[in-house]
């Protein structure tokens, strides 16, 4: 039998449809016996069109549809036929007026055994109904194929391959296999579709058929899996055989790769747009012949959108939960078996073209531009829950307004149930109070919605069928964050089914953000704006601000004469909370920006140049007011509103575009003359302005100075110097270049000099340490008669040495950290506290700079979470250096995660200790271990008034063991101990050792941070403060009085 070789595969665009050629016979060339192609077609060949049957049957001219082999659609590569269902053979679009069975069939004899066959199709139709292609194998030709303006007749249920394909705009791959008797058969497809007023294109479509025997000596590849990195993409997967061929698709560049001949089984595949990746891999097997190609769909996308929305399964971005409908959050999980499974609660959907079959394939599940959606819920009835989380720390700028686009799909009851019954998406949005991790809404409410049908605003619902299926079509809410600029806000997005039980509820979203500000304002005179646009997704009130009642316009766009100079007010409301809005001014006087900068060179230790630029660019405005004899007259005034995007070109190559108020940037370590620019512009673009931020003059930092004093004779870097003389050389000390300033002198001299202490100055054959007065004779290697007279006044310089805390202790909720510092010896004109990258994530700066005489005082960031920083000092001298110091910042829980009642201490669960999951639990009270009490709750008793409880918590997310700050227990039943106004200590920051006096008639109790006991129970009204640096507590066990105390 005659192998057939195929054409490659490629993808084609025509009618406005993606046809991507998936086709499998493109690679079957190579076959042997055992795997021959014993039929194909791809309809380029009009011999084979002709063998073909369609639309036979003496109703058939009732059909307001046929099929068609035409060139309206193709897959396949140099092609340019298909065959596909329309109502006028121009393109693959049905009609609805009438129910309709359509029938291709190609009458084959194939010898006795079981085939597989595989297509290229795309289908949609009104999936409720069944409308779609159905692949016949009709094992005799006395069967009546015939089409009709009818039903589906009962011979397609009977000899049907598969269920029914549809739900995709685009090629896809489709495999179905049978067994024939040897006789003559008939291989049928079958469109179907309902009467309807609204048919769901594209109709149905085929390509590059191929039929195979069916055989298991060589088994397609399985097990497929991908790892990512940046653009990268490896794919690996599980065989036997002795090599692969491999073929990948990329939906983003269009583009096609081949790997053939694999031994290892993986393939790598670089420089990957985001999106839908097509992978196909067969299997080699020697005699045993050639697999069919295995199928693999990968998704991926890039990080870096302001809410990593699809990172479902990253734990650091996103939390997802499971639960009741009355209760989405009762425990986390993440449930994905794929976005096609039903039983998947949180998964994500990407395949181009795709639509929802419960809505009669209506409602594309990624809204129009989207790369993705995630979708929550499922079809699955049973009363479930289930709920997703994301964390967003909102800048300044561009990324103020968080965009929600939603479609929910629902199963409505027969009949309504109440409000609080019904099926539900919701969206929460929370934020954190200054230095705490408690979870609070958004202010006024302004961060929640509900969406279910029956109740609010049904604009955008449809109904399947009778009604029990309703499903919302995408829509565009957003929220405004501009006053938490800053701030983390968590994300809450939950799906509910009936509580009842009996219906189920699902939604799709996507989460995006953008500007909160108007753009067309205007920018320049060339061409003035006549047209504003808010930010879209609110509801909108234009009106002037002397006349704020009289409302001009409600739609999102506003429109004005182009030389309106009147300045206009927008509310921007919000849709789902009419009393969440805000205000925004619109004028048409022109406007430019002004690029403005400082900078301050940072000093050069390290062997670095570090420059900080600080950004000072605005915007003004310009009114032309009048004409008089000398000309125009204009009014300028500005009020310093932020330019809309900065570009910072720092002369070296580097360009940056930052937005932020400062900017760090290195310069090579060797100097130099640079010319730094900054680029300010509005209105994207269109309007902007450059300026040299200065000439600035670098030195070159690589090298440092020191003095060499010798005498004639002497060798120095490896020569030897005979006469007076004075040079330059430079040397390598550890890692930076040194500039020695080398002296040869006669054979009597004085060096008066100063080094560092821990060094020596070598003179002769001693090594001194001490500041003092030396004399020496030194020989001369060239004339050993000749001594050389040297007078040696020599100051040595202490080194400096500081006491600090290997680790400093705070709690969450204290606003600021404080690390001590003692300066034991010598001097610090400079300290630097720097982070590394991974701590700067958490929310610290880079660095903090401050003077040598400075408390060092950092801001708790909003967003940290309690754990172990690590930190650097770096301690700047005038003369002498000194190696960095290494501190460990320990931020412990707010004692607020904490509370007591009725002779219970308790630890707050997760939606109220600003959201966090611990797994193990240790007591202590009074800085003692409680034995046994592992448990996130304790049981006290009025015996224990005034002790101090505190407990070690691990953390489930990262296992991080971290305690409590600690409280006091005030007692049972919620028994208050008497509060004492008039406690007085001073001073609160002292230095070791210094008097301390205590103002109170109550005993007191100095701990620790760590809470441990430092003086026991005291009613002395003075004490020594420790010589311990650090934070301490005066804890008063009869009140609820703390203070604290700093010792430096």
């Amino acid at each position: 039998m005659t192998i057939l070789c195929c054409t490659k595969l490629s993808r084609t665009w025509h009618m406005g449809l993606r046809s991507i050629c998936l086709a499998v016979c493109v690679w079957m060339c190579s076959f042997n016996a055992h795997s021959q192609i014993v039929y194909q077609c791809d309809f380029e060949d009009e011999a084979e069109r002709n063998q073909w049957v369609l639309n036979e049957g003496p109703r058939a001219n009732k059909c307001t549809n046929n099929w068609y082999m035409g060139t309206a659609v193709n897959a396949t590569q140099n092609g340019q036929f298909g065959m596909y269902i329309s109502d006028t053979g121009e393109k693959p679009e049905y009609s609805g007026a009438s129910n309709n069975v359509l029938v291709a069939v190609r009458e084959l004899t194939l010898p006795e055994g079981e085939y597989t066959m595989f297509f290229d199709w795309m289908a949609k139709g009104r999936a409720a109904s069944g409308d779609g292609i159905w692949v016949c194998w009709v094992p005799d030709t006395t069967t009546q194929t015939y089409s009709a303006a009818t039903i589906r007749p009962a011979w397609v249920d009977s000899y049907r391959l598969d269920t029914v394909f549809n739900s995709t705009s685009i090629w896809e791959q489709g495999k179905v296999t049978f067994t024939t008797d040897g006789k003559p058969g008939r291989l049928a497809f079958v469109w179907t579709n309902t009467s309807t007023p609204k048919p769901v294109q594209p109709s149905g479509c085929v390509d590059n058929i191929m039929i195979i025997p069916k055989i298991d000596e060589c088994a397609p590849p399985t097990d497929f899996k991908r790892t990512m990195k940046g653009t990268s993409m490896q794919v690996t997967w599980k065989g036997d055989a002795d090599w692969y061929d491999a073929r990948v698709y990329d939906y983003g560049s269009d583009t096609w790769m081949y790997f053939d001949s694999l031994t290892l089984k993986r393939i790598t595949v670089d420089g990957l747009t985001e999106g839908v990746v097509q992978i196909f891999v067969r299997s080699h097997c020697g005699e045993s012949g050639v697999s069919a190609y295995e199928h693999y769909t990968p998704f991926y996308f890039l990080p870096g959108k302001c809410v990593n929305y699809l990172a479902i399964d990253d734990a650091t971005q996103c939390k997802t939960y499971i639960g009741s409908a009355s209760s989405p959050r009762e425990r986390v999980a993440l449930v994905d078996s794929g976005y096609s499974a039903m039983e998947s609660r949180h998964t994500i959907h990407y395949m181009p073209g795709e639509t929802d079959p419960r809505t009669d394939n209506m409602l594309a599940t990624k809204p129009e531009g989207a790369l993705a959606s995630v979708r929550l819920g499922n079809w699955n009835t049973g009363a479930e829950g289930e709920a997703i989380e994301y964390v967003y720390d909102v800048p300044d700028g561009d990324a103020a307004i968080l965009k929600l686009k939603y479609a929910i799909v629902l199963n409505q009851p027969a009949t309504s149930h109440p409000e609080e019954q019904q099926s539900s998406f919701k969206l929460d949005i929370y934020t954190s109070e200054k230095g705490k991790n408690q979870l609070r809404p958004l202010d006024g409410g302004c961060g929640q919605a509900t969406f279910h049908v029956g109740y609010g605003d049904q604009t955008g619902w449809h109904p399947v069928g009778a009604g029990e299926i309703m499903w919302k079509e995408w829509t565009e809410v957003s929220v405004n964050l501009r006053e938490y600029v800053g701030q983390r806000i968590t994300v809450r997005l939950s799906t509910a089914d009936c509580t009842q039980g009996g219906h189920y509820s699902y939604a799709y979203f996507t989460l995006d953000c953008e500007s909160a500000e108007l753009s067309g304002l205007n920018c320049g005179e060339e061409n003035p704006t006549t047209t504003f646009t808010a930010p879209a997704g609110f509801n909108y009130e234009w009106y002037l601000p002397t006349n704020p009642d009289s409302i001009l316009s409600r739609e999102q766009t506003f429109q004005i004469e182009p030389m309106d100079t009147l300045t206009y007010n927008v509310d921007v409301i919000s849709q789902t909370n009419g009393k969440c809005y805000y205000t925004l001014d619109a004028c048409g006087i022109p406007r430019y920006p002004v690029a403005k900068a400082e900078y301050k060179w940072n000093g050069g230790e390290h062997c670095q140049n570090v420059v900080t630029f600080y950004n000072k660019s605005y915007i003004y405005y310009k009114n032309i007011e009048r004409w008089n004899q000398d000309g125009r007259v204009d009014t300028i005034y500005t009020n310093y509103e932020k330019v809309q995007n900065t570009i910072w070109d720092f002369g070296d190559g580097e360009i940056v575009e930052s937005n932020a108020d400062s900017v760090v940037h290195v310069y090579p370590m060797g100097g130099g003359t640079y010319k730094p620019t900054i680029t300010a512009s509005i209105s994207d673009g269109a309007c902007a302005a450059t300026v040299v931020v200065d000439k600035i003059q670098l030195p070159d930092v690589s090298v440092a100075e020191r003095e060499v004093h010798l005498s004639k004779g002497s060798m120095f870097n490896g020569r030897v110097y005979w006469e007076p003389y004075r040079f330059d050389e430079i040397i390598e000390e550890d890692g930076c270049e040194v500039l020695a300033h080398v002296f040869i002198h006669e054979t009597e001299f004085t060096i008066d000099t100063t080094f560092c202490e821990g060094g020596y100055f070598q003179l002769g054959d001693q090594k001194i340490t001490e500041s003092g007065t030396y004399k020496s004779k030194l020989k001369s290697v060239q004339w050993p008669e000749v001594d050389s007279i040297v007078t040696l006044i020599l100051n040595v310089e202490p080194s400096l040495v500081v006491e600090v805390a290997d680790t400093v202790v705070i709690c969450a909720d204290q606003e600021n950290i404080y690390i001590p510092i003692t300066i034991l010896q010598g001097q610090m004109d400079s300290l630097y506290l720097s982070f590394s990258k991974a701590i700067v994530a958490a929310g610290f700066e880079p660095q903090y700079a401050f003077g040598g005489d400075e408390l060092v005082y950092v801001q708790i960031p909003d967003s940290l979470v309690p754990g172990y920083y690590p930190a650097t000092l770096q301690l700047g001298t005038p003369r002498c250096p000194v190696p960095d110091k290494q501190v460990v910042i320990q931020i412990n829980y707010s004692s607020s995660i904490l509370a007591q009642k009725d002779g219970i201490i308790a630890l707050l669960n997760d939606s109220l200790n600003g959201g966090f999951f611990f797994s193990e639990y240790s007591w202590y009270r009074n800085g003692e271990l409680i034995e046994g009490a592992d448990q996130s709750y304790l049981i006290v008793n009025d015996n224990d008034l005034g002790a101090q409880y505190t407990a070690v918590l691990t953390r489930e997310s990262d296992g991080l063991k971290l305690p409590v700050c600690p409280i006091l227990y005030n007692g049972a039943m919620g028994v208050e101990t008497p509060m004492l106004s008039n406690v007085i200590v001073y001073p609160t920051i002292v230095a070791p050792g210094q008097k301390i006096t205590i103002n109170a008639d109550t005993e007191w109790i100095l701990m620790d941070m760590l809470g441990r006991i430092v003086i026991p129970a005291s009613s002395d009204k003075q004490m020594m403060a420790p010589l311990q640096q650090g934070i301490y507590m005066f804890v008063f066990p009869n009140t609820h009085k703390t203070v604290r105390m700093i010792v430096k």
